[in-house]
């Protein structure tokens, strides 16, 4: 491989990197400049924990060998297989054998040609007798698919969409809906014409709309989950405990706070040089939910709480899933004995896998997760 091929798969990691720096430099220096802004989060009713099961996952096994992995984005559960987005992987789309952990699959070379890839970033995965799954570019703004089988991936539909979305989704009705780096909303709904998809309206307006645009861009972050049916949506915010339920309209059905409360905060910082104000996250800003998982019966809440001053790099990991019925019952909180930043479900049996970094980036398969049975419980929102 390259210089200038590593440099190019580096790139966007070095500049989250410099920003960082230059961030943590300007926050020092011009911090008698700086205003730290907590924002009020009425959530709704909030999900108590005095009677709810906790329960203890130890991993089961690892999947994928020390070098197969540079950092993992997301990662699906499909059929026999697990789908992985990495881009900084030489082929960016990798199907491990869910049993083994072997590679029986790769995709995705970098590129901007057809079905290359530059900064894939999040996973729509179809199970079922024609598996498959959709896979979004950050950086292209294409949404592409890939069948899955016993000959690995192969190419089949590519969508233009907007480039800077998180998690976009197909809904039942065949449109795509997706959470984003928005100012003022949380959900856009797009429609596909052909090999394009194009804003048709704001789908989910943010409880947090009001702050502005460059702080909206920090507290407007979400995760998101989809149901099965693909008929509803679970979001969990990045930078609070909120978690709302909507249909694939986008129409909200409820609004809770989650068992450990977070509120946004960020800090607003005068820029000399441009003469303007900039926002960055403020050292205490502690992160709320960093990832989500469906099944039929459950939403599966990967938690952290922590903050940057506290936990520094593993601020963006976690050990705690809130476990919530699609009716916004909280019905168990699941304690990890190893962090993860990323979470995906088995629909089939519930099982539980998760990205982890150390002490090198893999798969981690937990122990099976005792939830059957489980549904409205004295858990529930009050």
């Amino acid at each position: 491989m390259s210089l200038r091929s590593d440099v190019k798969k580096l790139f966007p990691l070095m500049v989250l990197a410099v920003v960082a720096v230059f961030a943590a430099v300007w926050q020092k220096s011009a911090a008698s400049a700086g205003t730290d802004v907590r924002l009020d989060d009425a959530a709704g009713p909030v999900a108590r924990m005095d009677s709810t099961p906790n329960v203890k996952l130890r991993p089961a096994k690892v999947l994928g060998g020390k070098d197969l992995f540079g950092r993992i984005l997301d990662l699906a559960v499909v059929g026999p297989w697990i789908v992985v987005v990495d881009p900084l992987n030489t082929s960016k789309l990798c199907v491990l054998d869910r049993i083994t952990g072997d590679v029986v699959g790769a995709a995705g070379q970098e590129g901007q040609g057809p079905m290359e890839m530059q900064y894939p970033y999040s996973i729509d995965a179809f199970d079922g007798p024609s598996p498959k799954v959709w896979v979004y570019d950050f950086e292209l703004g294409r949404f592409s698919s890939f069948d899955l089988g016993p000959q690995g991936p192969k190419p089949g539909r590519t969508v233009r969409i907007q480039a800077s979305l998180a998690q976009p989704v197909w809904t039942a009705g065949n449109e795509v809906l997706s959470n984003g780096l928005f100012p003022a909303e949380v959900l856009r709904h797009y429609r596909v014409d052909g090999a394009t998809a194009r804003l048709d309206r704001i789908a989910a307006k943010s409880p947090f709309a009001d702050v502005g645009p460059e702080a909206g861009i920090h507290v407007n972050r979400t995760t998101l989950a989809l149901s099965p049916e693909r008929n509803r949506i679970a979001l969990g915010f990045h930078l609070s405990s909120r978690i709302h339920f909507y249909d694939s309209s986008g129409r909200l059905l409820k609004s809770l706070g989650g068992p450990r409360p977070v509120t946004p905060r960020y800090r607003v910082l005068w820029d000399p040089r441009n003469k303007v104000k900039r926002v960055v996250p403020a050292p205490e800003t502690r992160f709320g939910y960093l990832d989500m998982a469906a099944s039929d019966d459950f939403v599966f809440a990967l938690f952290s709480g922590r903050s940057q001053r506290q936990y520094e790099d593993r601020a963006a990991m976690a050990n705690e899933v809130h476990v919530f019925s699609w009716d916004g019952d909280l019905v168990a909180i699941l304690t990890l004995t190893q962090e993860i930043n990323r979470l995906t479900v088995d629909r089939s049996d519930g099982t539980l896998f998760g990205s982890r970094e150390m002490p090198f980036p893999a798969v981690v398969q937990f122990e099976p997760i005792p939830l059957k049975g489980l549904g409205a419980h004295p858990g529930a929102p009050s």
